[in-house]
């Protein structure tokens, strides 16, 4: 598809369920910005874009009605999502809350959102952080029916919440969530599970699904200034060990039982970047998977998982930070078919196979927001080896104004 059609359809060229996100003029009830035209976030935004480490041409956003179009989908997606917020702070879901207020809440902080901020988006995420610090037990569990996903998920939007906005409020709920996590790692293997150990048996190291939540989680913690103990992180490194395959153990699985799926590398690689010391063969064969299974319109069961916008989210993140030719051609094939499966109103419906993990559609539309928000930069976990204050590295604070 030519950058000139892509604009037409989300310009709204057409309608209806998953026919483009059309252009918002930021009006809509919740928008992110405030009654008087301001919107802080912007300006946060505008300080840590970045179109992502290019080898040669031209970034696709760097066209202006392209960009135009993006901004648009980002705005109704925020939109959509403060929109669905319950009146008590939660983002509504039969099974667990807490998972889908979390990854709300990232989206909003990836956005360039703050909780001080005086705009519908800035309530939404106020709301919503104090509902999920009441969440977390005097043992510091957070888990709901999300089991051990849960806790990292929660765990992680504390994490950036504190580092980005440094409001002490969160920094107790925090520190006490994150020692549950750690304390729920496998002692030997370290890896994480549904539940805290011991797991099903006793050679069972845990699985990557949960793992891809839990160590982002520890890492964003450590960045906001929380003590983590150099075993957790060396416990992590040698999970992705014991589930890695291939020539330079650049093919990740469910389980060290488990063949290498795209899914799972997609999350093995962008780990490997927060946690470890990845060398460029590591990267590069990881990266040679995903490209054999891109972004596409059509659905690709062997390669998505939990969901077709879940494997969008890991292995875009992960592309991202691994820059160059490889990102140039998965952003290429991503931006088309994500935006134009956004609905009118701003959301993504859930894609999977035939038993979908997930049926939720704040999720779905997490996810998708998120692949989209890489371009932000606002995050400090998308900004680990980095440097500098705003990156949030060794724990001094990523504090936006």
């Amino acid at each position: 598809m030519s950058l000139m059609t892509l604009v037409l359809v989300t310009n709204g060229a057409t309608t209806g369920k998953g026919t483009g996100s059309g252009i918002s003029n930021g009006g809509a009830p919740g928008s992110v910005k405030g009654s008087n035209g301001s919107d802080p976030s912007s300006n946060r935004r505008a300080l840590r874009f970045s179109p992502g480490q290019r080898v040669s041409g031209r970034p696709l956003l760097a066209n202006p009605q392209v960009l135009s179009a993006y901004k648009a989908s980002m705005n109704l997606s925020i939109n959509w999502l403060v929109n669905e917020q319950n009146s008590k702070g939660y983002w509504p879901n039969k099974g667990g809350r807490v998972g889908d207020t979390g990854l709300a809440i990232l989206c909003l902080l990836s956005y360039g959102v703050l909780p001080q901020d005086k705009t519908p988006a800035g309530q939404a995420l106020a709301t919503g952080l104090d509902w999920l610090t009441s969440k977390v037990n005097t043992q510091g569990d957070m888990r709901d029916s999300g089991r051990m996903y849960s806790q990292a998920i929660g765990t992680w939007a504390l994490g950036e919440a504190y580092n980005l906005s440094q409001q002490a409020q969160y920094k107790k709920p925090l520190e006490d969530a994150a020692e549950f996590l750690i304390k729920s790692q496998h002692s030997k293997y370290g890896g994480w599970r549904y539940t805290q150990p011991p797991f099903k048996t006793a050679t069972d190291p845990g699985d990557t699904s949960v793992g891809g939540w839990a160590m982002p989680a520890v890492v964003s913690a450590r960045l906001a200034g929380v003590q983590i103990p150099q075993k957790t992180i060396a416990g992590a490194n040698d999970y992705l060990d014991v589930v890695s395959g291939g020539k330079n153990k650049g093919l990740y699985g469910y389980s060290n039982k488990r063949k290498p799926t795209p899914s799972c590398t997609a999350i093995g690689m962008f780990c490997q970047q927060l946690i470890g010391n990845p060398n460029k063969a590591r990267q590069d064969e990881s990266a040679k998977l995903l490209l054999a299974n891109p972004p596409s319109a059509t659905l690709n069961t062997h390669a998505m998982g939990c969901g077709m916008y879940h494997y969008y989210f890991y292995g875009t993140l992960a592309m991202f930070h691994h820059g160059g030719t490889p990102w140039q051609d998965w952003e290429g094939k991503l931006i088309s078919p994500l935006m134009k499966a956004q609905n009118v109103d701003g959301s993504w419906d859930p894609v999977a196979s035939k038993k979908p993990a997930t049926k939720s559609k704040v999720i779905a539309t997490a996810w998708a927001t998120m692949c989209l928000s890489v371009y932000n930069q606002v995050l400090p976990v998308f900004n680990v080896g980095k440097g500098g204050k705003s990156s949030g590295t060794q724990g001094q604070g990523s504090s936006v104004k």
